[in-house]
């Protein structure tokens, strides 16, 4: 057994333990110096700082034990191993990737370490005062692609932001669910995560609240048991509504916390790496992951067809989303509301709202890229489109009673979109169908948007 390890009596209810002078000696440790800590040749691993306090005797050390470490510990003799932690210098980027050890250019209170596997740091903030001890292990570099994306923009929609708080998320799907989780796991090696439910159960919803859990439990399913969620927080956001409204989530949204500050700091630091990117494809597929959280297809109230989308904002974030749009030549409407500090950025479309669905808008909304899918269904695009499938021909006559019906659109707006972008030509006696209209047609096809008694398009004539 070398200097730097001993044997300790540890047990669960110890919050720390006072590693033997001689080993702190020999690693010229000294206090507020950062460690990682070994039990058992590997068996328990974790970072954390050294303090101490003078006693008759002299110095003392002690190290922190973190609280999801100590309910691994049984009442035994630990091996221990102690080695220490040096600050490493920042990295430059690469190509789709970011060097984490970036941050402590942003964020002067956080300092990066090296750590005992290789590819991996610790980053540690000294204004985290409750959990100094306890920082957060991240690879050295992260690789950018479309679910890391989807997953800051989804955070930056519905998670905690504010300097005076921590990492704190909230999903209403499955889908969701697990897309964040799986994305916080890889970014965080170290996590610490709690769990509950939130369920908005609204003023005139009058299901007894144990039949509602029984249907939350239904859909959750091992989610629920996997995570150890265990509370259900029943609550009315609105509680004046006679009506439910069309977010009302039917099976409630999971709410995950760390209580550390790090986590939101890394969060945040990543969010305006992308933000403030001239990256056109990581700005969209950061654009729909907000879409998962405040996004939303609007439809017409008569007919249900597809209006625009629209994201909900605040006057102090909603730049962010202009930004993006702007960038991406998205065409956007601006609507503050009257009572509050909320803002809306409608989004029209009907040719941006079919390739997004390509992109995968929604994908884990269920919910809600159906009801874009029939409001899309419904508009009289589709129905133009429709009629070439239909009668599987490229050319129809312009005189033909179901032509007729679309003449408000076609004479005084020229086939809008589908004129311009030469998908569809217009002329005095026949409506053709182009080779680049072929093709958006099977894209309407493999999204479900137009079908007929399940006849699909041949390009036989």
């Amino acid at each position: 057994m070398n200097n730097n390890t001993f044997e300790k009596y540890l047990d669960n209810t110890k919050r720390c333990f006072y590693p033997p002078l001689s080993a702190m000696h020999s690693l010229e440790i000294r206090r507020y110096d950062k460690v990682a800590v070994i039990f058992n040749n590997k068996s328990i691993i974790f970072p954390s700082i050294v303090n101490s306090h003078m006693t008759k005797a002299g110095e003392s050390f002690l190290i922190n034990i973190p609280e999801s470490i100590r309910r691994k510990l049984q009442n035994e003799i630990y091996n221990i191993e102690i080695i220490k932690l040096e600050e490493i210098k920042t990295k430059k980027i690469e190509k789709n990737t970011i060097h984490l050890t970036e941050i402590t250019e942003s964020y002067k209170t956080i300092t990066a370490t090296n750590w005992i596997y290789r590819n991996q740091i610790v980053l540690w903030n000294k204004n985290d005062k409750n959990r100094n001890c306890f920082p957060i292990i991240v690879k050295e570099k992260i690789t950018i692609d479309k679910d890391l994306l989807l997953y800051l923009g989804l955070y930056f929609a519905d998670g905690t932001k504010s300097d005076k708080s921590y990492y704190q998320l909230i999903t209403s799907t499955k889908e969701m669910f697990n897309l964040s989780i799986k994305n916080y796991y890889s970014l965080i090696k170290n996590p610490s995560l709690t769990y509950s439910l939130d369920y908005d159960k609204g003023n005139i919803n009058h299901r007894e609240n144990k039949d509602i859990i029984n249907s939350i439990k239904n859909y959750w399913g091992r989610i629920m048991k996997n995570n150890k969620i265990y509370t259900i927080n029943f609550k009315t956001s609105r509680p004046n509504a006679d009506f439910i409204s069309n977010n009302h989530n039917e099976f409630g949204a999971i709410r995950f916390l760390d209580g550390r500050k790090t986590p939101l700091l890394l969060h945040k630091w990543l969010i305006n790496k992308i933000v403030n990117s001239n990256n056109k494809k990581h700005l969209l597929y950061f654009l729909m992951g907000g879409f998962l959280g405040d996004g939303y297809p609007s439809t017409r109230s008569k007919n249900k067809a597809f209006n625009w989308l629209e994201i909900a904002s605040n006057k102090q974030e909603s730049w962010v989303w202009k930004r993006i749009c702007t960038l991406l030549d998205i065409r956007f409407i601006s609507q503050l509301k009257k009572h509050d500090n909320g803002e809306v950025l409608r989004i029209p479309g009907y040719l941006l709202a079919v390739d997004l669905l390509d992109k995968g808008l929604f994908e884990h909304y269920e919910k809600r890229r159906k009801r874009l899918i029939d409001g899309l269904s419904k508009r009289i695009e589709t129905y133009i489109f429709g009629l070439f499938l239909k009668y599987n021909k490229k050319e129809m006559l312009m005189k033909t009673d179901e032509i007729k019906k679309t003449a408000s659109y076609i004479y005084p707006k020229s086939g809008s979109d589908l004129s311009s972008e030469k998908l569809i030509i217009f002329n005095k006696s026949k409506l053709i169908l182009t080779t680049e209209g072929e093709t958006f047609l099977n894209r309407l096809l493999d999204n479900k948007i137009v079908n007929y008694n399940g006849r699909n398009w041949t390009n036989s004539y």
